[in-house]
């Protein structure tokens, strides 16, 4: 992620966002880098997923007020698929927006 951001910054490409707007940007790549870590392959049914919703429960229970993290999710199967992306924003001590990315084919029949 940093790499990314200081060939940008260097570069010109960023001039117009603040040192805020480049800290924001650096906190999202940082969330989006770790995304792939919390996905499933496999049988549903398995103890594996057990653990896997347990992870992501406790990845939950962990975020701090305004904290967020970025979850990849979808389906693949022979003939195609389609992710989609689920971002998680502790908004209090006792709530969560969930929060669903759609993207593909389809995404204009969504609101």
């Amino acid at each position: 992620a940093e790499e990314v951001i200081m060939k940008l910054h260097g570069s010109g490409a960023l001039s117009l966002f603040s040192e805020d707007d480049i800290s924001t940007f650096r906190l999202v790549l940082s969330k989006l880098s770790q995304s792939p870590k919390t996905s499933f392959h496999g049988d549903h049914t398995s103890p594996a997923f057990s653990s896997y919703l347990e992870d992501r429960s406790k990845q939950v229970k962990a975020l701090s007020v305004e904290d967020f993290c970025i979850w990849c999710g979808g389906w693949s199967g022979t003939s195609g698929g389609h992710a989609i992306m689920y971002i998680v924003e502790r908004t209090s001590d006792t709530e969560v927006s969930f929060i669903v990315c759609n993207t593909g084919e389809g995404v204009g029949y969504r609101k």
